[in-house]
Order: structure tokens, then C-alpha cells, then sequence
């Protein structure tokens, strides 16, 4: 008769937790099929329930995150910290994005600094911190976080696409050079490298060099009016003087400012 009424008093809890087990099922797959804001109804609903159902409110915040909602990402990011602080990096590093998104550097540092003491070795964790640390103009620092990220997984090409770009950034083009090529072995038609290195290797004064990255460019994308000029500037350069001028020209027709007076210093009848 006790084991009876032990089961009767247990079953409503039972039935429950096959219940929340469902929803976070059904929740689940709402976020796989990018129907986040039916997410956000069940992770509600799951809330309701348990009070302090941490992983809901994370949950809630990554919806609200690919919602471009990053207002209501945060407050649902730091409801989960409240409730769960410790172990938890990932909240911490999914919160960092928002802060980011939102303009506050400052703040996504300290979530990344966070993310970085309960899981050291977390390569992404450091490039992040470098993007935040860019962005404020640390670029010491944030170059430290990239060589880092390189030291835990050596094998992402973003990593050395980053430095290369500080570098490329603060004219130190040698160093630029050696690092967007190693990202351009793994990755040998993204176009933002191939700019960068051809930019890179233009102020080294190795125009063929130069032109050939700024040639593959342009076979991925034909209208960068910047990428034109670069272009026809080292053909010239390189004795190419006719393909130069109508790559001037082009640049001309995009609406680069800078073409005119190229064209009319090097393009003019001899």
C-alpha cells in the first residue's frame, strides 16, 4: 500500500519530466529547421515550468542571436549565467558575440577572458578576443590572441588570415605576405586575402606578384572598383600598358575617384 501511494505521488513528476523531455526535443528540432522564434515559444514554455532551467534560457539566447535580436540574446545569455556561473563557458563565449554585436568591445573582452579561464584551450575563444581587441585598436594584443589560437589548433586558416591583416594593416607587408599565404594554401580563392596579399606585395614592389593575386580577384569578382585600380596600376607598371588603361577605365565606370588621374598620367597619347 506505501509503494502505492509512493507512485501515485511520483507519477505526476514523472509525467512531467517525459513531458519537458519532448519539448526539448521539439525544441531542438525548431532550431535545426531555423524556426527560431517557435523555439522561443517552447524554451518560454520549458522557463515556466523550471525557473531555473539554465540551458532554456542559453537556448533562448542563441534563437534570439540568429533572430539578429542581440538585445534579447544578452538578457537571456546573463539570465543563464545567474542562474548556472560556473563551467559554463560557452554561455559566456555566445554572450560575447552580442556585446559584439552591439558595439560593446569592452564587455566582450571580459566574456572572452571568461571563456578563456574555464577552457583554455579553446583556439576560437582567442581569435574572438583578438577580433574584439582589433577593433579598439589594440592590435598588439590582439595579435598575441591570434598567435595563440594557432598555438591551440594550428590547422584554421582564418587564424592566419587575421594576422596577416593586421600586419597588411600596420605596413609590415613582408610579415602580411607570409601569413595570407599560408591562409591562401588552404583557402586559395577567398577574395579578401588575395586583396590584401596583392595590396601587400604592391607595396613591397613586387608588381607581378601583385597583379597575378589582384587577376584572381577579379575572376571572382569583376566590379570591385578598388581591386580595378590596383590592377591596372601594376599591369602599367609591369609593361602592360594597354590591359592597365582598360582596367583604369573600368575602375573609371565603378565610380573610383583615384582612376582619372591615372589614366590621364599613364593612358594619354605618346
Amino acid at each position: 500500500m506505501k509503494k502505492l501511494i509512493l507512485l501515485l505521488f511520483l507519477l505526476p513528476f514523472w509525467l512531467q519530466a517525459q513531458d519537458t523531455r519532448l519539448m526539448r526535443e521539439d525544441a531542438r528540432d525548431l532550431m535545426k529547421e531555423g524556426r527560431y522564434t517557435e523555439a522561443i515559444k517552447m524554451y518560454q514554455l520549458l522557463t515556466d515550468i523550471k525557473a531555473d532551467d539554465y540551458e532554456a534560457f542559453f537556448k533562448m539566447g542563441q534563437a534570439y542571436s540568429e533572430l539578429k535580436q542581440d538585445s534579447l540574446a544578452l538578457l537571456n545569455y546573463s539570465k543563464a549565467i545567474d542562474l548556472e556561473p560556473e563551467n559554463v563557458y560557452y554561455i559566456y563565449y555566445n554572450r560575447a558575440f552580442s556585446y559584439s554585436n552591439l558595439g560593446d568591445h569592452i564587455n566582450a573582452i571580459k566574456d572572452l577572458d571568461t571563456t578563456i579561464k574555464l577552457k583554455s584551450d579553446f583556439a576560437d575563444a582567442f581569435n574572438n578576443r583578438g577580433l574584439e581587441r582589433e577593433a579598439i585598436g589594440d592590435f598588439k594584443n590582439a595579435l598575441s590572441d591570434y598567435t595563440q589560437a594557432i598555438n591551440n589548433d594550428s590547422t584554421n586558416w582564418i587564424y592566419y588570415f587575421n594576422i596577416g591583416r593586421i600586419y597588411e594593416k600596420t605596413n609590415q607587408s613582408s610579415l602580411a605576405v607570409s601569413f595570407l599565404s599560408i591562409a591562401l594554401t588552404a583557402k586559395p580563392d577567398n577574395k579578401e586575402a588575395l586583396k590584401l596579399r596583392g595590396t601587400a606585395l604592391a607595396k613591397m614592389k613586387d608588381f607581378e606578384r601583385a597583379e597575378k593575386d589582384f587577376s584572381t580577384y577579379l575572376k571572382l569578382q569583376q566590379d570591385d572598383e578598388d581591386v580595378l585600380l590596383k590592377h591596372g596600376f601594376c599591369l602599367i607598371l609591369i609593361g602592360e600598358k594597354i590591359k592597365g588603361c582598360f582596367q583604369l577605365e573600368l575602375a573609371k565606370e565603378y565610380g573610383n575617384e583615384k582612376a582619372q588621374s591615372l589614366i590621364d598620367q599613364f593612358c594619354g597619347e605618346e
